[in-house]
């Protein structure tokens, strides 16, 4: 049996963005689709000083007005693993080569501050969320590996549907290391 993940791109980055990502995503033409009894990944990041508390509180604000709107319930358990990473492209450190610019303090990327603030964030507005599901990674790579991971063929795989927003240098980086940049978007 072989498990499909399918990547949801989309570089949404302020709170009005972020909105319309969301009624993308939890829509019956995506995420909601009947045909998928998969699971469902979040890899997220949002830079240069913008609220990551506010931006997951309007995220989760509209699963739940979707999923009202399409009979469903469960907000806290509409996305099966949070994954919440740096720009950094790869796992050794190096940035895909048109991302080289991305401001990050180098402080940030040994702490992963901004990450861990996320995390604490999500936790505190989904607090039924299984801490265990919930990542902090330094790179995209890594964010990957872990959406792999999960989509490791086994006795009763699913199919993975990985929404990945927050910032255009995440879903650059993400292009990168999936291997989708040759792809028709």
């Amino acid at each position: 049996m072989t498990t499909k993940i399918t990547w949801f791109l989309d570089g949404a980055h302020t709170i009005e963005s972020l909105e319309y990502c969301m009624l993308w995503f939890c829509h019956p033409h995506a995420a909601l689709r009947s045909s998928h009894p998969g699971k469902r990944v979040l890899i997220f990041n949002c830079t240069s000083g913008r609220s990551g508390k506010s931006f997951l509180a309007k995220m989760l604000d509209v699963i739940s007005i979707q999923l009202r709107s399409y009979g469903q319930t469960a907000q806290a358990g509409f996305f099966d693993r949070v994954i919440f990473c740096t720009n950094v492209t790869y796992a050794d450190g190096q940035f895909k080569g048109d991302l080289t610019t991305v401001a990050m303090r180098p402080e940030e990327s040994e702490t992963l501050s901004p990450q861990l603030q996320l995390a604490a964030a999500w936790s505190s507005q989904v607090p039924s969320f299984p801490s265990s599901e919930i990542h902090v990674v330094p790179s995209i790579e890594h964010a990957v590996h872990l959406v792999r991971d999960l989509a490791n063929p086994t006795p009763g795989s699913v199919d993975v549907d990985v929404l990945v927003t927050g910032s255009l240098h995440l879903v650059g980086g993400v292009m990168e290391v999936v291997g989708l940049m040759d792809q028709a978007l």
